[in-house]
């Protein structure tokens, strides 16, 4: 991870707390997400109950979440509002896996190797029909970085979001090579506090709920 040195001011400094979704049936089942709008499963709502306890220190100026329902309802959970008050970000919408999506990992294994190379050598990953490149999964995330840095200076933003998504927030911040896109990847409610001011970025901690026994 990056240096976490505090910078000079920190009262100006705004911090966006990017939250992965919790499990649904999909990711139990090993099936590739991407835009399938699938619910939270039990399970995923008791991650988004154990990431509320995790989070209950933090006063959210704002709430956004992804357009995809299992993103609104952690957010939901997390912030304790209406998911009718949870704001609409398109851009933390998850990667776009195109014919891809709702197949299971073991499938496509066998059936490309181009399957591999999305996981094991990024930076050579050839999209599937229909689906979305990382430079451009990359590009719109640093655009929200950037405007909800600059729409809530000094304040605290929770971003309920996705597990590519959240790569991209620390390949980014970290300015990682495409080749480490997915290393440090976060499980379902794993969040990625990220501290933004004056366009300099910085992650300040990653925080995994605590599930109980």
């Amino acid at each position: 991870m990056s240096d976490k040195t505090d910078f000079i001011g920190m009262d100006t400094e705004t911090h966006l707390y990017f939250l992965r979704h919790g499990q649904t049936d999909n990711n139990k089942e090993g099936r590739m997400q991407g835009r399938v709008d699938i619910p939270l499963n039990a399970a995923g709502r008791a991650q988004a109950q154990a990431a509320a306890k995790m989070l209950a220190g933090v006063r959210f100026d704002a709430v956004y979440a992804s357009p995809l329902g299992r993103a609104v309802e952690t957010a939901a959970l997390v912030a304790g509002i209406s998911p009718r008050q949870v704001k609409e970000e398109p851009r933390a919408i998850e990667i776009d896996f195109g014919i891809w999506d709702n197949r299971l990992h073991k499938e496509l294994e066998k059936e490309t190797k181009e399957f591999d190379i999305l996981w094991d050598a990024p930076e050579r990953y050839v999209p599937p029909k229909g689906a979305e490149a990382l430079p451009a999964v990359l590009a719109r995330v640093q655009d929200m970085l950037q405007d909800l840095g600059n729409r809530h200076p000094g304040g605290n933003v929770l971003v309920a979001t996705h597990g590519g998504v959240q790569q991209a927030v620390l390949t980014l911040v970290e300015k990682r090579p495409l080749h480490n896109f997915w290393d440090d990847f976060l499980g379902n409610c794993g969040c990625v506090e990220v501290g933004t001011k004056d366009g300099s970025m910085r992650v300040i901690s990653v925080l995994r709920p605590e599930m109980p026994r």
